[in-house]
C-alpha cells in the first residue's frame, strides 16, 4: 500500500499539479495548542488576516498527538471533514502541528498517510522541518516545516489569485467602457446620417405647420379685435339714445305734471269760489267765513295729497300725449 502511495504521489503526482482554492479549508491543529490552533507568532497573525479579510474560512478540528486515542481522533476528524464535504466541500486540509507536537512514525504510517492517501480533498501538513523526506510527502499535496510557511505560502497564493482577478475584472471593466464608448460613437454617427435629416424633415414640417397656425389665430385675433370695437361703438351710441329717451320722457313727464298741477290748482279754487259764494247765500257772514276757512283746510289737504300722487307717476317708455 505504501509502495503504491509512493508511485502515485511522490515529486510531481496528481496532488501537486495545480493548487487548490483556500476559501473554505479544514485546519487538524494540536487540541492543546495556546492561546490558539495557530499558537503565537507569525502564523497567527497571517491567519487571523486571511480569516478577517473574509479570504479564507478555516474551520477546525482540534486533535490531542499525545493521547493514546490519536489514532482514532484523526480517522474521525477525516470522516466529518468528508461528510461535510457533501454540504458544504472544503477546499484543503491543513494538518498543523506545534512546537511540542510529535507525531510516531507508527501513527503517520498507520493512520495519517492512509487517510490522507484517501481522502479526495487536497491535504497540506506543517507537523515537522522532517515531512518532506517522511511517507507524508508522498502522500501530502504539499508539505511544511512549520505552520508559520504554511501559513505565509496560502496568504500568497490567496492573494496572489485574489490581484489576478481583480487584474481580470479591470481588464474587463476597460474592454467594456471601450465597447460601450464605441458604441456610443457608432450610435451617434448612425443618427447623424440617418435619422438626423429625417429629425430636421421634421422639424421643419412642424415650423411651417407652427408659422400657419400662428397667421390663422393672428387673424382671428384681428377679427374679435374689429368686431368688439364695433361692439363697443354700438353700445356707446345704444347708451346715448337711451340718455337721450330718458331726458325726453323726463321732460314729457315734467310738462305733464305741471299741467296737471295747474289744472288741480283750478279745480280746487273753483271749489272754493263755489263754497264760499253759496256760504255766503244761504248763510250768515260769521257761518259763511267759518264754512270758507273749512273747505280752505280741506282743499289743501286734498291738493297736497294728489300732488304728490301725480309726482310720484312712473316714467313709462311708451307714447304719450302731451
Amino acid at each position: 500500500m505504501v509502495q503504491d502511495m509512493q508511485v502515485d504521489m511522490r515529486n510531481g503526482g496528481p496532488r501537486s499539479v495545480q493548487a487548490p482554492e483556500f476559501a473554505h479549508v479544514a485546519v487538524m491543529c494540536p487540541a492543546e495548542a495556546q492561546p490558539g490552533p495557530w499558537g503565537t507568532g507569525a502564523a497567527a497573525a497571517v491567519a487571523a488576516a486571511l480569516q478577517s479579510d473574509a479570504l479564507v474560512h478555516f474551520v477546525y478540528f482540534p486533535i490531542a498527538y499525545a493521547s493514546e486515542t490519536a489514532g482514532n481522533q484523526i480517522t474521525a476528524a477525516f470522516g466529518g471533514i468528508e461528510r461535510q464535504s457533501d454540504i458544504d466541500r472544503f477546499d484543503a486540509v491543513l494538518i498543523i502541528g506545534g512546537p511540542h507536537v510529535e507525531i510516531g512514525p507508527d501513527l503517520m504510517h498507520r493512520v495519517l498517510a492512509p487517510c490522507i492517501a484517501g481522502t479526495t480533498i487536497p491535504v497540506l501538513t506543517a507537523l515537522g522541518p522532517d515531512d518532506a523526506a517522511t511517507l507524508l510527502g508522498d502522500v501530502a499535496f504539499r508539505v511544511f516545516a512549520d505552520p508559520c510557511s504554511l501559513a505565509t505560502w496560502i496568504s500568497e497564493a490567496v492573494r496572489g489569485k485574489r490581484a489576478a482577478c481583480e487584474t481580470v475584472i479591470a481588464e474587463i471593466r476597460s474592454l467594456a467602457q471601450f465597447l460601450v464608448t464605441e458604441h456610443i460613437v457608432e450610435a451617434k454617427i448612425l443618427m447623424a446620417s440617418v435619422m438626423r435629416p429625417a429629425v430636421e424633415r421634421h422639424f421643419a414640417a412642424y415650423a411651417v405647420q407652427g408659422a400657419e397656425s400662428r397667421r390663422k389665430l393672428e387673424h382671428i385675433a384681428e377679427t374679435l379685435r374689429r368686431r368688439m370695437h364695433c361692439e363697443i361703438v354700438s353700445a356707446a351710441t345704444a347708451q346715448q339714445r337711451i340718455g337721450a329717451g330718458l331726458a325726453t320722457l323726463a321732460h314729457r313727464r315734467n310738462r305733464k305734471i305741471a299741467g296737471a298741477l295747474w289744472r288741480l290748482r283750478l279745480g280746487v279754487l273753483c271749489v272754493l269760489l263755489c263754497v264760499l259764494g253759496l256760504s255766503w247765500y244761504f248763510t250768515t257772514p260769521a257761518v259763511s267765513v267759518f264754512c270758507s276757512g273749512c273747505a280752505l283746510v280741506l282743499l289743501s289737504a286734498i291738493y297736497a295729497s294728489l300732488g304728490n300722487r301725480i309726482a310720484a307717476q312712473p316714467i313709462t317708455l311708451g307714447k304719450t300725449n302731451e
